[in-house]
């Protein structure tokens, strides 16, 4: 807290790839579930699956650096290419660049949707929301006190205990006006 403002520092509120880009390419053959990720990742994880291939395959990975976060999207989704991913695309995944051989990327953890050949593989600028709140902007109601409650053990040596809370609360925006959003990103210059 600074001067009577409370600051909370989050990376939920990031969305990678989101603002200018910064370099875009398209995929060069479909993809399927399971494929991109490295046999082992950070010299320490094994991630991916035994039969799966490695990588994704790209139509030039010029621009492209381990360690980025990189998002594949949907090109028919987002307008084409030279748009940034949107955040309505469900399909999209974001993953960290870990090795890149020609036009081969490869990725920290194994794709979980497929992807069609042309799909956007995008690095862009993140964005970043700043919520600001003011005032009586959320009440919380009680509508029964929190209560613990201890059921009877249900198994033949009386060993597994059980515990549990009930209770009727709900926060609730009060005064909408007191809050904004703001996003923000910074330059690539």
């Amino acid at each position: 807290m600074w001067n009577g403002i409370r600051f909370v520092k989050t990376n939920r509120l990031r969305l990678l790839n989101y603002g200018a880009i910064e370099h875009q390419t398209t995929l060069n053959g479909a993809t399927v579930v399971g494929q991109g990720a490295r046999s082992t990742v950070d010299v320490v994880y094994t991630v991916g699956q035994s039969g799966a291939t490695q990588y994704v395959t790209v139509t030039s990975a010029t621009g492209f650096e381990v360690g980025k976060y990189c998002t594949i999207s949907d090109v028919t989704k987002n307008g084409g290419a030279g748009n940034p991913p949107i955040e309505t695309d469900g399909t999209q995944e974001t993953r960290r660049i870990v090795y890149i051989s020609g036009s081969n990327i490869y990725f920290d953890k194994p794709l979980l949707k497929p992807h069609a050949s042309g799909d956007l593989v995008t690095i862009g600028a993140p964005i970043h929301a700043s919520i600001f709140m003011g005032g009586p902007g959320v009440v919380y109601a009680v509508g029964e006190r929190p209560g613990v409650i201890q059921p009877p053990k249900y198994d033949d040596l009386m060993m597994v205990n059980r515990y549990g809370w009930r209770g009727f609360l709900k926060f609730q925006l009060f005064r909408p006006e007191f809050y904004e959003v703001v996003e923000t990103t910074g330059s690539l210059d």
